[in-house]
């Protein structure tokens, strides 16, 4: 009987290689081999005897699986090849040596292919690749030395080393299969010659035509300047347009939430400079592409597809940095480099490159101050002043640095006064600082000050309702507004004011959605939104509410990153969020299998994050909570030891001075300290939180246990 495979092969590798990992996994499944060897591959499995397709790569195939293990080795069983990513990371990955152990103990190693994306054969192979298996999963004596396809050195190397997988996959020799693409890429040049011969032919006859008809073109030379003139007329009405749809009608349409027209704006004016010569484009125009490419950046991240909107951001800053260079003093060349830079950052922090993030916003900071310098009563200058304040400091308080966040938001209002004395509408820039305000002085315990802020982002944005109530921008950041309020009633111990502040805001998000599903900013708040409401169905005690709202989180965030899966907030912030809180519904219902089952779709891969030092904030809390728990499950189990490894890395996580932690953090130091029996210490830190008011029901339950 044939073997079948559902998969023609599983790739393994570590979350450090993943860029590697997602080429090589497209680069085989879109690979189409040469007439003559698709026919002579060994392959017995009729899905794949011609294509080398479907591959499985666990982030693609496994993002709704309730049990990663289970589905994992079902694929890895279902395999035909074993192809593993190899490097330093992959070599220390507890998670890559599992998957070739699998793999081998049932199949051998004949159909394993190592891939090198990284480092030396000495140190990038994982030790069950260099070891014989046996089938009861251990480790032979026999040592092996695969022979390995290696990435690195450029384009060249990367191509024959793919070329070395597909061969072996095909079943074909090396040098026949580069001798078939070389006769594949023969007749494609055969092809573009014999096309650029023809089209010599036709230029040759058009130059005859052109000399034949000079004499007649002489003579409609005054004709001919009368029509330059007219083109000139007609350039300067289609750049007064464009000027028009970038600006004023861009401004109408974006309250009314038309991603849609927009788009098709920024798609209009691309065509119409990509049918002009760049080179004799004047600056203006060049200024104008760039900012009708920001406006379709803008909409991919709306979209989700951050790689083309990294893309659009890049070649307008190429542009942008091009003309400011050839005039550095000219406030609108700095102006429309200074957006480039700032879409550039953007782009980086949705990616959780903060450090790249706040480099770029840095930058803009200083374009910024620069056209002031240049023109301090200039409304456009001083408004790009108070973006640059006001994006580092957002950027310094999701980078958890508080104390610095502060001054940068505060100096951000004081630059909105000189913009009210000049007579320009700030009613949003107010209320949106005030937003950061209250999240950056709620970390440092200061209450009061964050109440005296939600108080103003409420009025402000109730105020802007009023003049347009339809207007979905306001109606979104409302929503953000009430979660903020939620959290502050939680810190109160009001646990139904929270309720009351959060419940209505899914209608509100789901009317959004439904007005413009492809906006992804209302679905990233729905996902918080019921993150929020589970978490507080679980200080209810009601782990049907919880176990409902949770779900609903999971559904959200698992289609936001199928959009978009290397955006960091949407898999840590919420994603493993509530895979988190799904564990713990399920440990407080006595499901300890179940619970630790949700665990298993993220924690090793979390803690390789964390262990490589990846910057992203909801990250360290979520491994301290995780680990928690997962000493929690250990003691259920009756395995102490284990139980308190877990509490010793919660504490470990989270080793910082006090002062450093958010309350949160701090409640789950306290929570790990007493399991630990360490209650001196827990009992000091419980008293710090309660001396600066903080009563979150949570909290008030943990500092019970600190007596």
């Amino acid at each position: 009987m044939l073997a079948t495979h559902k998969y023609k092969a599983f790739i393994s590798y570590s979350h450090h290689d993943l860029a590697i990992a997602r080429w090589l996994h497209r680069a085989l499944e879109t690979y189409r081999p040469p007439r003559g060897i698709a026919s002579q591959t060994s392959s017995t499995d009729q899905n794949s005897k011609f294509k080398l397709r479907p591959i499985f790569r666990d982030e693609d195939e496994l993002v709704v699986s309730a049990n990663l293990n289970d589905s994992l080795v079902e694929a890895i069983q279902q395999s035909e090849f074993l192809i593993v990513i190899c490097s330093p990371s992959s070599a220390n990955s507890k998670w890559a040596s599992q998957e070739i152990i699998e793999f081998k103990k049932n199949r051998g190693a004949d159909k394993v292919i190592a891939v090198i994306a990284d480092g030396d054969p000495e140190n990038c192979f994982p030790e069950p690749l260099l070891r014989e298996v046996l089938p009861s999963g251990e480790l032979g004596a026999a040592s092996l030395e695969p022979l390995a396809a290696d990435m690195q050195g450029g384009r060249a190397s990367r191509r024959l080393a793919f070329l070395k997988v597909a061969a072996t996959m095909l079943g074909t020799g090396l040098d026949q299969l580069v001798q078939r693409e070389a006769q594949r890429r023969h007749r494609f040049l055969a092809m573009v010659t014999t096309a650029a011969l023809i089209g010599m032919l036709v230029m040759g006859w058009l130059t005859f035509t052109a000399v034949t008809e000079r004499r007649a073109a002489d003579e409609a030379r005054a004709v001919a300047e009368h029509s330059e003139q007219m083109a000139e007329q007609r350039r300067e009405e289609a750049e007064g347009l464009i000027e028009f749809m970038l600006t004023d009608l861009r401004d109408k349409l974006e309250p009314v939430g038309r991603l849609d027209v927009l788009d098709a704006v920024g798609v209009k004016a691309l065509d119409y400079y990509g049918q002009q010569d760049e080179q004799q484009l004047e600056p203006e125009s060049l200024g104008r592409r760039a900012r009708a490419l920001h406006l379709l950046g803008e909409i991919s991240n709306l979209k989700g597809d951050s790689e083309a909107a990294l893309s659009r951001f890049t070649l307008a800053a190429e542009t942008t940095a091009r003309q400011l260079e050839l005039d550095p003093a000219n406030p609108q060349r700095i102006f429309d480099h200074a957006q480039s830079v700032y879409w550039l950052g953007l782009h980086a922090y949705f990616e959780g490159r903060h450090s790249a993030a706040s480099q770029a916003f840095e930058d803009y900071l200083a374009h910024a101050k620069q056209l002031v310098a240049i023109d301090a009563e200039d409304q456009r200058w001083l408004l790009e002043l108070y973006y640059g304040n006001s994006n580092l400091g957002g950027l310094l308080v999701e980078q958890q640095r508080w104390q610095e966040a502060v001054p940068s938001l505060e100096r951000a209002l004081e630059v909105l006064l000189e913009l009210e004395r000049l007579g320009y509408p700030q009613a949003q820039f107010r209320a949106d600082t005030h937003s950061w305000l209250r999240a950056a002085h709620i970390p440092q315990m200061n209450f009061g000050q964050a109440q005296f802020h939600i108080e103003q982002e409420i009025n402000g944005y109730q105020a802007l309702i009023k003049t347009e109530p339809s207007n979905p921008i306001y109606q979104l950041q409302l929503v953000v507004v009430y979660r903020g309020a939620a959290q502050l009633a939680l810190i109160r111990n009001d646990v139904e004011g929270a309720l009351e502040q959060l419940a209505p805001q899914a209608a509100e998000l789901a009317a959004l959605i439904a007005f413009e599903p492809d906006n992804t900013a209302p679905l990233e708040q729905q996902a918080q939104v019921y993150r929020d409401l589970a978490e507080i169905a679980m200080l209810q005690a009601d782990w049907a509410q919880a176990s409902v709202s949770v779900k609903q989180c999971q559904e959200v965030a698992n289609a936001l990153l199928q959009l978009n899966e290397s955006n960091q907030f949407w898999r840590n912030g919420l994603s493993r969020s509530c895979h988190y809180i799904a564990a713990e519904v399920a440990y407080h219902q006595g499901q300890i299998e179940q619970a630790q089952s949700e665990i298993n779709t993220y924690y090793a891969q979390l803690l390789e994050e964390y262990s490589v030092g990846v910057d992203i904030k909801e990250l360290e809390l979520l491994l301290a909570k995780s680990s928690l728990l997962l000493g929690d499950l250990a003691s259920a189990n009756a395995d102490q030891n284990q139980a308190t490894e877990y509490w010793q890395h919660t504490t470990t996580v989270l080793a910082d001075e006090k002062a450093f932690l958010e309350p949160a953090s701090i409640v789950t130091r306290i929570e790990a300290l007493n399991r630990l029996d360490k209650k001196a210490e827990a009992k000091e830190l419980a008293d710090y939180l309660l001396a600066a008011e903080y009563r979150h029901p949570a909290f008030l339950r943990v500092a019970d246990g600190s007596k």
